[in-house]
């Protein structure tokens, strides 16, 4: 698969799928927790979504080069496309097969995966009352008609392309955004030995009928729609800008770079999805993939545990080292001997109580330290902004680049 002719080599594309199709199998291994499986889904949607954002955006920049221009392990992009797209459609009907038992094995173990429709009677109430409380003020329609001015999507949001039917009337579409900023999962209260749990999209589901009240629709139908952007960063070669200011320009254009894939429910209407092409200038056809009901399947590594420990791996806290003590300095300690931290089993901590003592010790004049991804609130960071306040001389170097981290590192 991916081999050309004698040489023994597999396209990079190609074999990073099949890494990706490993991390699908976790989910389908039932010697694996419940939920993990279900997160293992998550892991592979979120894997997924990197590499259209990344390693597709690259072919399709390669396919607007003059061919004597592009890599000579890479002639024919758009061929290479083609042959992902394939793959991708194999692997979208195996996680479907694996989230299907999954759902079914939860069922079993007193967990239901529902939607809008199966409501009871108390959960309807439930549900309604979380809705106008959390989900209403959130949601912003936007009336959409072939031909207008459309705002762009953003490549990590939820959106459903909506169709209302009205009597005696021309169908009226919009597009609302399902809110990103609650949880995509509302655990409902029920019976105590059985939970059920279903997702914001059908939340959105089950009232949006009452947002679109003005129209008096006969039927509200709402259709998934999600896109991806090319990620790679384009650096400019101003030389009257430094570098950070160079990769903060690049980082913002992201936001507004090429579609790279367009994933659609596929019982959405026809005209709709036709209008949705439209508005957003969607003309390859190897990019446009019919999806389920849900898109954004990365929040599935959120998905809840419902405080069941066997749905779950045992949690594993990090190692005290036997040769370290809090009560004791560090240097002191380190002085008696040689001491080996192995990340990521040990306690992290050891690393912040080194960084801390050194910012208070008079004897230290210097840190020097390298760092490739930061967290936003990163107490390494805090730690080395102390010592430059007590008059330690830092030296950083930082990966600026560090995928997807640019924007915290550059911070």
């Amino acid at each position: 698969m991916g081999m050309t002719g004698k040489t023994p080599f597999v396209n990079r594309e190609v074999s990073w799928l099949a890494f990706n199709s490993r991390v699908l199998q976790e989910a389908g291994d039932d010697r694996v927790p419940l939920v993990e499986r279900v997160r293992f889904l998550g892991i592979f949607s979120n894997n997924l979504d990197e590499f259209f954002r990344v390693r597709v955006a690259s072919l399709r920049r390669m396919a607007q080069l003059n061919p004597d221009d592009r890599p000579k392990d890479e002639r024919d992009p758009m061929k290479r496309i083609k042959e992902i797209h394939k793959i991708i459609l194999g692997q979208k009907d195996e996680f479907d097969s694996h989230l299907r038992n999954i759902i079914e094995e939860l069922r079993v173990v007193g967990i239901n995966v529902i939607d809008h429709t199966e409501l009871t009677a108390e959960q309807e109430e439930y549900v309604g009352t979380y809705f106008d409380q959390k989900v209403r003020p959130l949601l912003s329609p936007v009336m959409v008609k072939k031909g207008q001015k459309f705002h762009p999507l953003r490549d990590d949001r939820i959106y459903f392309a909506v169709l209302l039917t009205i009597e005696d009337a021309e169908p009226v579409y919009a597009v609302v955004e399902v809110p990103h900023s609650l949880k995509r999962f509302l655990i409902i209260p029920g019976e105590a030995k059985e939970k059920s749990v279903m997702f914001l999209d059908d939340v959105v589901r089950f009232k949006l009928s009452e947002v679109f009240a003005i129209f008096n629709p006969i039927k509200v139908e709402a259709f998934t729609i999600k896109i991806t952007r090319d990620a790679e960063l384009d650096i400019d070669d101003d030389i009257t800008r430094s570098a950070v200011q160079k990769m903060s320009r690049s980082v913002k254009r992201r936001k507004e770079g090429e579609y790279v894939r367009f994933l659609y429910d596929d019982s959405i209407d026809k005209d709709l999805l036709e209008l949705m092409k439209s508005l957003l200038n969607l003309t390859d056809n190897e990019n446009i993939i019919a999806g389920g009901r849900y898109h954004n399947k990365r929040d599935f590594m959120s998905f809840p545990d419902f405080d069941r420990k066997e749905l779950v791996f045992k949690s594993c806290p990090p190692l005290e080292h036997p040769a370290l003590r809090r009560s004791k300095l560090m240097f002191e300690q380190i002085q008696e001997k040689d001491i080996l931290l192995h990340y990521p089993y040990h306690d992290f901590g050891y690393i912040i109580d080194l960084l801390r003592e050194a910012t208070l010790d008079p004897l230290v004049t210097r840190i020097r330290i390298t760092l490739y991804r930061v967290a936003k609130e990163s107490r390494i960071v805090a730690a080395l902004v102390n010592a430059a306040r007590n008059g330690k001389r830092v030296m950083v170097v930082i990966e600026i680049q560090a995928r997807f981290d640019e924007q915290v590192n550059i911070q």
